[in-house]
């Protein structure tokens, strides 16, 4: 007998009621977990992302890479037992972190120009839930030609954060597969003598 999650007839049960219950029972166990710690804090309101305000795309590749902090990011990679070490092969840097790449490391400075020059400010990890879910929606003005024009403003900083994103993490990993490439033949020469 399948399980009735409403009191509602059994023909009244639709997918969005099933979202509905999904979505009042993520961000218990989102705030509950120990894991995730980055991802937590780029998106601590899961309720926020869900209903964010700005424009609803794909996450890419990268884009994922950027929240979950896993990815091209030594340190990540140094935790998978894929590099020797955590360091920043940029700027030499301890840690090699999503954080690191994305908003501290000034080797990737140039990428962050124009989201910079949007903000009046460089970018930091603070800004991330409100780059990446727009602004809250309960706080919006009812003004209607205000509301559009945080709304603009809040899709104008997504989409160069994007672009930020796509183009670090593009020419990250391009540096990394040339690295690697190098190490290759260093080992492939040092074998054959």
């Amino acid at each position: 007998m399948p399980v009735q999650l409403s009191n509602e007839p059994k023909s009244e049960i639709t997918f969005f009621n099933v979202l509905k219950i999904s979505i009042l029972l993520v961000p218990a166990r989102w705030e509950a977990t120990s894991k995730a710690a980055w991802t937590r804090r780029a998106i601590p309101d899961i309720g926020r992302w869900l209903g964010r305000t700005v424009p609803l795309v794909p996450l890419t590749f990268h884009m994922t890479q950027a929240l979950t902090g896993h990815g091209c990011f030594q340190w990540y990679m140094n935790r998978m037992a894929r590099a020797d070490s955590p360091h920043c092969y940029q700027c030499l840097e301890n840690s090699d972190t999503a954080e690191h790449t994305l908003f501290e490391c000034s080797y990737w400075d140039r990428f962050r120009d124009q989201l910079s020059a949007q903000l009046g400010r460089r970018p930091t990890a603070a800004d991330l839930p409100r780059i990446i879910c727009g602004p809250e929606f309960e706080i919006l003005p009812a003004d209607l030609t205000e509301k559009s024009a945080i709304l603009r403003d809040a899709e104008e900083q997504f989409r160069l954060f994007y672009g930020m994103v796509e183009g670090i993490l593009s020419a990250k990993e391009e540096e990394e597969r040339a690295r690697q490439t190098v190490i290759a033949r260093d080992a492939t020469a040092e074998d054959e003598t």
